[in-house]
């Protein structure tokens, strides 16, 4: 049996508007666990979006859309969590993170920080924090710390376990994910490239793959090391 079939289940759409209230049901009720629906369905929404400025646009096209939902459905009574969700990632975290890592980050133009998967996270870390949405502070510090779980490559290794190693605090960071399983290829600059590759890899003999000891199928996400070298 090929375990490698469905690896990217994002082939499977939604028409554009279902599309938009997934993502807004995901956002008004979630607290912020990881759910690949949410990511892919946001990947599809991506994908309509202006690309010179992504971002500005899907904090427009989300707004709207939860407005002309409101009330019309049980589900969409109490639109306030997505409401705040939606200003809060996109208004408040995104800048705060830019500002935190401009020491780290500072070669990257504002495009380079606006992908799917990406923000996904930051609307994910925003809603682990929880209510009440108004404490802007406190929902934002924790969120980039949340963000914040990727060192990479450095002179001097580092243990997460054992002897204990001074880590300047801004070296982390989240890399952004160009795939996720199940969620497919994040739209954006290295879609077309990563598309091609894993197809690729589906066509590769078996025997090729287990001589480099890679299994598709258990590839759960590949990220992009964003930082100057």
């Amino acid at each position: 049996m090929d375990d490698r079939r469905g690896i990217d289940r994002n082939e499977e759409t939604a028409a554009p508007h279902d599309a938009l209230r997934e993502v807004l049901g995901y956002l008004n009720f979630s607290g912020g666990k990881r759910d690949v629906r949410f990511l892919g369905r946001l990947n599809q929404v991506w994908s309509d979006l202006d690309p010179a400025a992504p971002v500005a646009a899907l904090h427009a096209r989300l707004t709207e859309t939860l407005l002309q939902v409101k009330g019309a459905t049980a589900a969409f009574e109490n639109i306030s969590q997505a409401s705040a969700v939606v200003d809060l990632t996109l208004q408040k975290l995104l800048p705060a993170y830019k500002a935190f890592h401009s020491d780290l980050l500072f070669h990257l133009t504002d495009t380079d920080f606006e992908s799917p998967f990406l923000i996904g996270c930051m609307f994910e870390a925003v809603l682990s924090q929880g209510e009440p949405w108004e404490e802007i502070e406190r929902i934002t510090a924790g969120a980039i710390d949340q963000l914040n779980d990727f060192v990479g490559y450095r002179p001097v290794a580092v243990l997460e376990n054992g002897r204990k190693m001074e880590i300047y605090p801004h070296e982390r960071f989240r890399a952004p994910p160009a795939y996720m399983a199940d969620a497919g290829v994040a739209h954006g600059r290295y879609h077309d490239l990563l598309t091609r590759t894993i197809e690729f890899l589906r066509e590769t003999p078996e025997d090729v793959l287990e001589e480099s000891h890679f299994n598709l199928a258990r590839m759960q996400e590949l990220c992009v090391d964003v930082r100057a070298h």
